[in-house]
Order: C-alpha cells, then sequence, then structure tokens
C-alpha cells in the first residue's frame, strides 16, 4: 500500500514544467504548420505492460514515482528478460478521472501478428503486484490475468516529459472518455511529443497522431470495426520504423483501410539510404524507400530538438 500522499499531488495537479501563456509556440503547432510526416515514427514495442497509478506524474513516471521499490525492479527485471528474448517490452502508468486507488489495474498486452492478446487484472493493492516473468506473461501463465476482448486506448497527457502531451492530450481524453468510458486512459510518455495528441491502440498497437478531439469518436467507432485512418496514423508499434512506413504507404497505394488486409515480410536494406519492404496480404508487392534524417526545430518542446528519420516513397 503506498503512503497517504496530500490531496496536491493526485490527478489535479498541473503537470507542466513549461510557460503556458498564450504567446507560447508548441512543438505540435509547429509539426501542424510545416506539415511534418508522421509516417513510421510509432515507438518500436512487441509488448506493452501497464499499470494504473493515479497520483501526479514526473518527467521520467515509471522510473521516478512513489511506487514500492520492488515494482520498479519488477519492471527493470521483466524489461530485461524480454530483451533476452528478442523483444521489446515498454512499460507505461496509466489512469483515468477517477482511478481507484485501492484497486489498480494491471493490464499486459501481446501485440505480435500471431499472438495479440490483452490480458487484464485487478490488484488489492500495490503491495499485492504479482510475480510475473516474461515466460509467464508470453505464455499465458499467470492466471490471475482476464482475457480482454475489446481494445483499449491510451493517450499521453504527460505534461511534465512535453507540455504538448498534457496541452492537447487532455482534451482528447476528455472528448473521447465522455463516449467510450473505462475503456479510454491516460498515459505516460509515448514518444513523438510534436504528433500530439498522440492515441494508442492496444493490442493492436497501431499509433495515431494529431488527433483532434472534433474526429476522435469517429476514428475510435472506425478503429473498432477494423478500419484504420490512414491520414492520422503513425505506424503499429510493432514493426520497425521502415517496415511502419511500408504498411502505410502500401494501404495508400492500393486504398486499403481493414487492419488484417496488409502485412509487412521483410525489409531488405539496399544501402545506407534506401530500403524495400515486402508486403502480403489481400494485396502483395514491395515499397521503395528513401530514408533521410532532419532536425527538425518541432521535435519537441525542449529547446534542443533531437534528428528525426522519414521515409519517402520512392516512385
Amino acid at each position: 500500500m503506498l503512503p497517504l500522499i496530500p490531496c496536491h499531488l493526485f490527478i489535479t495537479m498541473p503537470e507542466t514544467k513549461h510557460n503556458n501563456s498564450p504567446s507560447k509556440t508548441y512543438c505540435c503547432e509547429i509539426a501542424r504548420q510545416d506539415k511534418v510526416s508522421m509516417i513510421g515514427t510509432a515507438v518500436q514495442v512487441d509488448a506493452w505492460l501497464l499499470l494504473e497509478y493515479p497520483y501526479a506524474w514526473k518527467a521520467h513516471a515509471v522510473e521516478d514515482n512513489l511506487l514500492p521499490k520492488t515494482i520498479t525492479k519488477a519492471f527493470q527485471r521483466l524489461t530485461q528478460e524480454f530483451d533476452a528474448v528478442g523483444l521489446k517490452l515498454r512499460v507505461q502508468l496509466i489512469k483515468q478521472a477517477k482511478s481507484d486507488l485501492q484497486a489498480p489495474r494491471l493490464f499486459f498486452a501481446d501485440g505480435r501478428d500471431n499472438n495479440l492478446s490483452l490480458r487484464t487484472t485487478c490488484l488489492s493493492g500495490y503491495d499485492a503486484f504479482p510475480e510475473l516473468s516474461a515466460e509467464g506473461l508470453l505464455n499465458d501463465n499467470n492466471k490471475e490475468f482476464e482475457d480482454t476482448a475489446e481494445e483499449i486506448y491510451l493517450i499521453c497527457t504527460n505534461g511534465q516529459r512535453d507540455v504538448c502531451c498534457s496541452k492537447v492530450g487532455r482534451p482528447l481524453y476528455s472528448r473521447l472518455n465522455e463516449t467510450f468510458g473505462e475503456r479510454i486512459w491516460q498515459t505516460t510518455h509515448l514518444g513523438g511529443h510534436r504528433y500530439a495528441p498522440n492515441l494508442l491502440c492496444l493490442p493492436s498497437g497501431y499509433v495515431y497522431g494529431f488527433v483532434d478531439p472534433n474526429i476522435s469518436v469517429g476514428l475510435v467507432r472506425n478503429h473498432d470495426q477494423n478500419s484504420l485512418d490512414i491520414e492520422h496514423l503513425r505506424g503499429r508499434s510493432h514493426y520497425a520504423p521502415a517496415k511502419q512506413a511500408g504498411e502505410i504507404y502500401a494501404r495508400l497505394k492500393h486504398d486499403i483501410t481493414s487492419r488484417e488486409a496488409i502485412y509487412c515480410n521483410t525489409a531488405t536494406e539496399t544501402n545506407r539510404d534506401h530500403l524495400t519492404i515486402q508486403y502480403g496480404g489481400s494485396h502483395s508487392g514491395e515499397i521503395s524507400l528513401h530514408k533521410r534524417m532532419r532536425l527538425n526545430p518541432s521535435t519537441s518542446c525542449d529547446e534542443n530538438p533531437k534528428p528525426s528519420a522519414e521515409f519517402l516513397q520512392v516512385q
């Protein structure tokens, strides 16, 4: 059980570290104005572990929090165990407007092509965090977990990491929560502040960017019906960035939005900057890509932006 925390440290606490004045220009606004490409920008992840944590988040929330040290050590160990079998695990903290402090939820999502699954359990407190292993999670040996049939949707709202995620992520959460209730969660850093608001769909692993609240309900309803919004699609996290881009360009080429209709087979690097992506499904073929790096001043509201990769289709 966590210690009693003053009320001001709960989810009502402002979570921004930047000047929120009307004159400030935010990286997500600059990126929209510059029409920055989102194609192939989803963080690459094979499996996700999500723990409900309703306290205020810090910039590096998964490492810097009030959870028992046994849990943060378990996060580190599980990440290493997944690495050892060639898979990428990402841990996220999640919360809702009315999170239950006494009964936090825990989710495990497997986003691999032939293993798509979402399982959840309700803890009796943080001291009851279960003994987990990569083998047990991947082989569904943890009996306390139950399968969840519907996708859940996560919105990055961690303003301590980047102010854009709070500024535009929270209105998106409020809008979707009104319609879809407990299937919508706030979450910690997903990567790609400049594409905020960002929306992660699990277990399918698709990530959308620039999701305006006005189009969000239709986007989620269509996604529930296995139809992707290609215009706002950053990529599917199970794939490496080049394969994410290859999938999107293949969908654009054949005008296909059905989630299961297209899958990527291999990515071949023909030279340092050019790649060929083979795809299959209802259509098959290959996509040629040119990868270029650019230092985009809108990569973050941080003063030190990082270079980002763009994938352009070679006709």
